[in-house]
């Protein structure tokens, strides 16, 4: 297992956006965005619904999300004109998701991540539905900006399968903190999410097939607007198929400093993400 070195770009800030807890409202957006599952929307849903993105900003940064230390977290700003960190930008024309790491009160600079995301809106009666566009093209212009970390997650939505096509799914319950299991029955499932996870993922990986440094991402984030919203979200989640970022081989420090910069400018425009739940 390699140890993770201490970020030789780190830079400290006094005041950081206000931290929201559980069941907070964050984001206020139109009803319309909602219903017609708009990129936005399901990127608000996305960073939200935190177990969820954790569970992706795991898979794209293991190595150091593993090692993050108490008092850690990532700052995510969703919406940034590219234009506005890196000045005469045309491409993208937007950063999707801006993921700044922390810890304590310094930013870690070096693992600051750009995201392109685009939207998989299925139907169980059009499965083999594709984006209108994978954003290849617009990942690979994140990296030739030279941002740290880059990667392209596809979200998904749906509608429900018939209760015929269900699948039984095993079942086990955690019985302590050792791991120890206790087996289930068996019961049937809906697996139209995880289905439409596989085919988006293998299809970002022949569309990024020549580039294994870009992070990859399927998430499926629910059928019904309830879910998208959080009011409905229970427990459990369909776990995202991800692969992990690597880093860019060019550090741009003049870059890192512009972005330090628009973090303090207006952290609150940033949600605070903890890595840890907060101590009660």
């Amino acid at each position: 297992m390699t140890a993770v070195p201490e970020s030789e770009y780190r830079i400290r800030y006094r005041v950081g956006p206000r931290r929201l807890g559980e069941g907070k409202i964050a984001y206020f957006l139109p009803s319309t965005m909602l219903t017609k599952r708009h990129e936005v929307a399901l990127t608000i849903s996305l960073i939200t619904n935190r177990p969820l993105f954790g569970r992706v900003y795991w898979g794209l940064q293991p190595n150091y999300f593993d090692r993050m230390p108490p008092d850690s977290g990532v700052f995510l700003r969703p919406i940034i004109p590219t234009s506005s960190i890196v000045p005469g930008a045309r491409r993208p024309g937007d950063i999707d998701l801006l993921v700044i790491p922390y810890e304590g009160k310094n930013l870690i600079l070096d693992r600051v991540m750009a995201i392109e995301i685009k939207v998989l809106r299925g139907r169980f009666s059009r499965q083999g539905k594709s984006p209108n566009d994978f954003g290849g093209s617009q990942v690979h212009a994140l990296k030739e900006l030279n941002f740290p970390y880059v990667a392209l997650i596809h979200l998904i939505t749906s509608d429900e399968s018939p209760k015929e096509a269900w699948r039984e799914i095993g079942i086990a319950r955690v019985l302590d903190h050792e791991g120890r299991a206790e087996i289930l029955p068996s019961k049937p499932v809906d697996w139209l999410p995880i289905d439409l996870m596989r085919r988006s993922f293998g299809r970002l990986e022949a569309a990024i097939s020549t580039d294994s440094g870009i992070g990859l991402a399927a998430a499926y984030l629910g059928s019904r607007d309830e879910h998208i919203t959080g009011r409905g979200r229970s427990n459990s989640l369909w776990l995202p198929i991800v692969r992990r970022a690597a880093p860019s081989p060019k550090i741009d420090r003049k870059l890192l400093d512009r972005i330090a910069g628009l973090f303090f400018a207006n952290p609150n425009c940033f949600l605070d993400t903890p890595r840890y739940d907060p101590i009660k």
